[in-house]
């Protein structure tokens, strides 16, 4: 069956193009071609859903359609399709070699900004990331799971640093262009894991044709891209992260307006970053 026969079951009056969903799904890693049949599609949808946070009804629906125009970042949902085998990040795909361990679960990261948005003050956007990563280093840690002790240090130069951060347009230097300021793919920041190729790997970029906001009632009110959590969902992509499939989670796809004194990391990314780092991966704690 076909994505024309799928519109015609929606008791949606209004028609909806189901075209950008179907691509939107195909893109981030839910469907493994663009000519899925009605079961594969309705169960691809389903897990979108379920990640973002809307009703799982297995249709191309408003809800549906208004959460694929979210902004968001760039990485893919899954790593396979369909997968529901972990509700959070999978563990061991890429994670910081041993020279940057101080001890057997005790690692240490330099970061660097080498180009600025002219949106936010520098001294501010310094701010935010020191704060971004003792929130990291001081939450990943649960008393149900081994202790992972994570250190960041600012480096004095982009060559001295581990993590690279920057703001870009367009292409930048890299394989992933920046699309501007969207409103059906509105990318704002994307990330190296650690073990892409040097010197790129773990470099967080964000995109400068956005303007971007330090006050979340700014954000909420215009529209405009939150800095503090996209960099804190960024930073745990440098750390080796995939994307969760919980809505509450800061690796979660979609981006947020929370501010930093009130972010918790969910136990999903918790549990993910200490697989990654400090556990067996025959640990459960669900």
């Amino acid at each position: 069956m076909s994505l024309t026969q799928l519109e015609q079951k929606t008791e949606e009056k209004e028609r909806i193009n189901s075209k950008p969903v179907l691509e939107y799904l195909h893109r981030y890693g839910y469907l493994s071609t663009n000519t899925p049949s009605l079961h594969e599609l309705r169960s691809a949808l389903r897990l979108f859903q379920e990640v973002v946070g809307v009703e799982p009804t297995g249709e191309v629906d408003p809800a549906t359609v208004a959460a694929t125009r979210l902004p968001r970042c760039a990485h893919r949902d899954t790593v396979r399709p369909l997968a529901r085998s972990k509700r959070f990040a999978l563990p061991g795909i890429s994670k910081w070699d041993k020279k940057h361990f101080t001890g057997l679960h005790e690692l240490t990261l330099k970061w660097f900004v080498s180009d600025y948005t002219n949106d936010i003050p520098k001294a501010t956007v310094r701010q935010t990331i020191q704060k971004a990563f003792q929130i990291w280093a001081k939450q990943v840690n649960d008393r149900n799971l081994p202790k992972v002790t994570f250190h960041f240090e600012e480096a004095t130069s982009k060559e001295d640093a581990d993590i690279n951060i920057l703001w870009a347009e367009g292409a930048h230097g890299d394989e992933y262009e920046f699309d501007g300021v969207a409103v059906e793919r509105n990318i704002l920041a994307h990330t190296f894991f650690p073990g892409h190729a040097e010197p790129l790997n773990g470099d967080i970029h964000f995109d400068d044709a956005e303007t971007w906001v330090t006050d979340p009632a700014a954000a909420t009110s215009y529209n405009r891209p939150f800095f503090p959590y996209v960099l804190m969902h960024e930073i745990g992509h440098a750390l080796g992260l995939q994307h969760a499939k919980k809505p509450e989670a800061i690796m979660s796809p979609t981006y947020k307006s929370t501010p930093l004194d009130e972010i918790k990391l969910d136990m999903d990314d918790k549990c993910a970053i200490n697989w990654n780092y400090g556990m067996s991966l025959h640990q459960y704690f669900f």
